[in-house]
């Protein structure tokens, strides 16, 4: 595995529609890199921090997520317990994620983020021209 894509959300309304930016967030990602070629080299690591209804149970993901969008539930309680007086408190999120990263490079987007073809293209090149 070369990049390990981390993110955090919850399974909340912020900023509208989370979970539909979150959905074609990773959808859209899986299949820019499908188209690169590079689906096998990628994996998506998904830090729910504090869902009550777990995202892993919610997101209607293509056929291409399966064993490659790994999902890490935060509970309520323990994340509550965790992040004292934070609303949200990413940087945990994202070091739970990171420690479940099997990549060689980590690369950390926000859950509204697509990974284009151009992305995929240009990064994986640097690995052939060395």
């Amino acid at each position: 595995m070369l990049l390990s894509l981390i993110l955090c959300s919850r399974n909340d309304s912020y900023m509208g529609n989370s979970r539909w930016r979150l959905e074609t967030s990773i959808n859209l990602t899986l299949l820019h890199a499908k188209e690169a070629g590079l689906l096998d080299q990628i994996e998506i690591i998904v830090c729910d921090w504090g869902s009550a209804k777990p995202l892993a149970n919610v997101l209607s993901l293509i056929s291409e997520a399966a064993g490659r969008v790994h999902f890490l539930h935060v509970s309520k309680e323990i994340a509550q317990k965790i992040q004292k007086d934070s609303k949200f408190p990413e940087v945990l999120a994202l070091n739970a994620a990171a420690r479940r990263a099997s990549g060689d490079y980590i690369g950390r987007i926000d859950n509204d983020t697509v990974v284009g073809l151009e992305f995929f293209q240009k990064f994986f090149s640097l690995f052939i021209a060395y």
